[in-house]
């Protein structure tokens, strides 16, 4: 069992003291403070990964299931890029490219940005089924499944907020298949996996496997 959590906060401390010392707002439009001329960032953000890894001589299954929140207020309404959370990738969900995928079921057609695929809420969950060939060659099946959201509607990505009754609708699930060279100290991954639920198509509640549009990822260590 392996569980990960981490708690963060910023720009609190600065608000305070200019707010104790009443410091007028730098910009009056958005009651704001700058330091150095910059608008800086004031949020809070929570992030949970909790992993399940059943092992045998020769193989192993892992369930995980990762969940993450930040939510900006005060200071400045948006998350710092670097803060936003993104899926996709050789650690995420497998079968789309990293910040490729979502925000919730945010239309293909909008998606040509990446600064448009990010979001403030992050849901995920993974199977893997891991298995020995020989003594370097170690085999892999997997199942990906999750997206992020914005917390709020924006008139600009319509559809990327998390709403209860089209949850479903925005999960995306990629499957696939992988393999790993296990030098012991290290270990060179690659996996193709092909997506069979896509939320930005005109059909999200449609199970399609293409793997004629598949994806190859390439990973140093397991992805979790």
């Amino acid at each position: 069992m392996y569980l990960k959590t981490n708690l963060e906060f910023a720009g609190n401390i600065q608000s305070a003291y200019y707010r104790m010392s009443n410091k007028p707002y730098d910009n009056i439009e958005t009651n704001s403070y700058n330091i150095m001329g910059i608008r800086y960032s004031q949020f809070v953000k929570v992030d949970v990964d909790f992993r399940l890894y059943g092992q045998t001589r020769y193989s192993s299954f892992v369930k995980r299931i990762n969940i993450g929140i930040g939510k900006p207020y005060g200071n400045l309404d948006v998350l710092p890029f670097e803060k936003s959370y993104y899926s996709g990738g050789a650690n995420g969900i497998r079968a789309w490219q990293a910040r490729s995928l979502g925000p919730g079921s945010l239309s293909d057609s909008l998606t040509k940005n990446s600064l448009n695929q990010i979001g403030e809420l992050k849901i995920e969950a993974n199977l893997e089924y891991r298995f020995d060939i020989t003594s370097l060659f170690e085999g892999a099946a997997f199942v990906d499944a999750g997206n992020i959201w914005i917390l709020s509607p924006d008139e600009n990505r319509p559809n990327a907020e998390i709403k209860a009754d089209k949850f479903w609708n925005d999960i995306a699930i990629g499957v696939g298949v992988g393999l790993r060279l296990d030098f012991n100290f290290f270990l060179i991954r690659f996996d193709l996996a092909a997506k069979l639920k896509d939320p930005s198509t005109s059909t999200p509640r449609k199970f399609d496997l293409i793997w004629d549009d598949s994806t190859i990822n390439l990973g140093i260590g397991y992805p979790f």
